[in-house]
């Protein structure tokens, strides 16, 4: 998980001074998109923290969210909870976790026209099996981002094991459609002060 992000401001000038054109560009455009800092900000941040990310399974969130877990390289892909822990009861991890969730057909639809209408369509034609297909494909997904049937399971699993005193789901539709009582539940979760 680290990985994703430098280390360290000094690490990053190193890193920025000495890769070629095309990486820094792409470092670049991916700080003016999805912001400036290195993993030593989300450490440094005053509790409580707060960071979104696309990341799901164990292997991808912060280690001490699943403090307590064996360590099993696939566990949240294959829905191996077991780890000593039973789904839906608290291990002994510390942080809290919040999954939004967006109906996977708007999800579906909203890729398809994204991406652009390919020359197979949405159904397929003689060009091809049609992005809808591709799409629902779990096994062989060739999109760059991976299969959000996928995502779904992984993350799943993760709230299964780190168990609902610490783990909250909410859907993206519902944000959109409720904001005021989703911000709630969300403060709820938190413990935060009433608002």
């Amino acid at each position: 998980y680290p990985d994703a992000l430098f280390p360290s401001r000094e690490v990053e000038k190193h890193e920025m001074a000495t890769k070629d054109e095309e990486f820094v560009k792409r470092m670049k455009m991916l700080k003016t998109n999805f912001g400036d800092f290195v993993f030593d900000d989300l450490l440094n941040q005053p509790s409580p923290r707060l960071f979104s990310s696309h990341l799901s399974g164990k292997n991808l969130l912060p280690k001490k969210l699943f403090d307590g877990w064996k360590d099993c390289d696939d566990c949240a892909i294959n829905g191996d909870v077991s780890n000593g822990y039973k789904a839906g009861t608290m291990n002994k991890g510390k942080g809290r976790l919040i999954v939004v969730v967006r109906n996977l057909k708007d999800t579906l639809v909203s890729l398809h026209h994204f991406r652009g209408v390919p020359k197979d369509g949405w159904f397929g034609n003689e060009h091809g099996p049609g992005s809808f297909a591709r799409a629902i494909d779990i096994e062989n997904c060739p999109n760059a981002f991976g299969s959000s049937f996928l995502w779904v399971k992984r993350s799943g699993v993760v709230v299964d094991a780190v168990g609902p005193e610490r783990a909250l789901v909410l859907l993206y539709e519902d944000l959109k459609l409720d904001f005021d009582t989703q911000l709630q539940r969300i403060n709820n979760f938190l413990g935060l002060p009433k608002l």
